[in-house]
């Protein structure tokens, strides 16, 4: 296995960790979403033991932006927003 293949499992690994805390912590997810900028959300995920990127960010907020099922319910006036956001500056 390549370097650039074992550091892309790695990286994918801890988003998926970034993912699992962001929908289980409230508090963490409080703090998450209070930061400012990517690289305080990298900070804020660093303190808690999970090694993302600005970049892995940026690519999470990019994967969100497009509307799912559950979007396109709400915007036609079908229930409540899900609550996975990861809007930053």
């Amino acid at each position: 296995m390549n370097t650039q293949n074992r550091s892309s499992e790695l990286a994918s690994g801890q988003v998926q960790a970034l993912l699992k805390k962001y929908r289980a912590d409230a508090s963490f997810k409080a703090e998450f979403d209070a930061a400012s900028t990517r690289e305080d959300a990298v900070q804020v995920a660093a303190r808690h033991g999970i090694a993302v990127s600005a970049q892995d960010i940026a690519a999470l907020g990019e994967a969100s932006s497009e509307l799912s099922d559950d979007i396109l319910d709400v915007v036609c006036g079908g229930g409540m927003p899900p609550e996975f956001n990861f809007t930053l500056n």
